[in-house]
């Protein structure tokens, strides 16, 4: 069985197999993401589509504002879309109740009460340029 150490109510990056004694390493990246998804203060902003396999911003303003500086140190929301694509997510196209375009995303191994599936997702390796001459 598997879990994430937690730390003064954040998730450690540390992931811990308490049958094999196994210690896997998830990017802080994703352990903030997740946690940023998952908790009820940020619901109004951010969270889990009804199924659980896939997150929506619901407030850009808000989202850009108040909720990506408490998690990471960027505030750019085209920085932070760049390191979702990286990890593998992918967007939904939706729209609201409005017809707006809103941000939605999913990866397989990214869903509500499966924290344990989060050492699954790897960066992507930066592609090399070709230097042909």
């Amino acid at each position: 069985m598997q879990q994430l150490a937690f730390n003064d109510n954040h998730f450690d990056s540390t992931l811990l197999d308490a049958k094999f004694g196994k210690v896997s390493f998830v990017p802080q990246f994703l352990v903030s993401l997740y946690e940023m998804v998952d908790l009820p203060s940020t619901e109004s902003v951010i969270g889990w589509s009804t199924d659980g396999d896939s997150f929506q911003v619901y407030n850009q303003d808000l989202f850009v504002l108040e909720v990506l500086p408490r998690f990471y140190d960027t505030c750019k929301l085209t920085s932070w879309i760049r390191q979702l694509n990286m990890y593998g997510f992918k967007k939904i196209k939706c729209k609201n109740s409005d017809g707006w375009s809103v941000l939605k995303y999913s990866n397989a191994f990214f869903m509500k009460d499966h924290r344990h599936l989060l050492e699954h997702i790897k960066r992507k390796s930066a592609r090399k340029k070709n230097t042909t001459a």
